[in-house]
């Protein structure tokens, strides 16, 4: 097929051939090479924007 080895040959993080979206909404979604930084979408896009923080309380008995 001609659309899906033009797809292979394309350095992007991704393709979608004849459809509106080319990946599902909650999957990470990253540049390639130097045309991004890190991931959006998904579990691995949630963590690149959440400051870790911890919150400790005393529990009176």
């Amino acid at each position: 097929m001609v659309a899906e080895a033009a797809a292979k040959a394309l350095e992007v993080g991704s393709v979608g051939i004849n459809q509106l979206s080319g990946v599902p909404p909650n999957a990470p979604v990253g540049g390639v090479k130097d045309s991004g930084y890190g991931y959006e979408g998904g579990t691995e896009g949630l963590e690149a924007f959440l400051n870790l923080k911890l919150l400790s309380q005393k529990v009176l008995s």
